[in-house]
């Protein structure tokens, strides 16, 4: 069985149906994901609880126990528990490079947040993260294979392999 760990802008995207300017296109692609996702039936999908927190910033709290039923009924919700946080204090230690290079980019809180999702994705052992956050993949690197979503639903099949 194959899994992925997903980032927040691909729920904000496909679920939200929600994007930047420049990034419309992308809405039509998570949805195409998370439609043909619903199809594999040998592949789990993670979404870090720290990914859940980012996405429910964005939503009102009267719709909160909603949107946490809808993803734990479909989605497996891995803690940041205390094997992620030993994993996340390893990888925090060794990217003074990277933090150094995001300082004045990027706030300590985002960097945080991107080393706790690969954090918990290599604790999951899952076969990639699927995002398009250029700054999480330099946290990931060595760690966790990044994919990006694919650009046509085409490739969407070529995702999964």
């Amino acid at each position: 069985m194959q899994s992925v760990c997903l980032d927040t802008h691909i729920l904000i995207w496909g679920i939200k149906e929600e994007s930047e300017v420049g990034q419309e296109h992308m809405v039509e692609i998570a949805k195409a994901f998370f439609s043909e996702s619903d199809n594999k039936k040998d592949l789990q999908i993670l979404i870090p609880s720290v990914v859940i927190a980012e996405f429910l910033m964005r939503i009102p709290v009267a719709q909160h126990r909603t949107i946490m039923n809808l993803l734990s009924r479909s989605f497996q919700i891995p803690p940041f528990d205390m094997a992620s946080a030993s994993c996340f204090a390893e990888i925090w230690q060794s990217k003074e490079e990277v933090k150094e290079s995001l300082h004045g980019i990027v706030s300590r809180e985002v960097m945080k947040v991107d080393c706790q999702i690969v954090a918990i994705a290599k604790q999951k052992n899952v076969d990639c993260i699927f995002s398009h956050d250029s700054n999480l993949a330099k946290f990931a690197e060595g760690h966790v294979a990044i994919k990006e979503l694919p650009r046509e639903a085409k490739q969407m099949v070529l995702a999964f392999e």
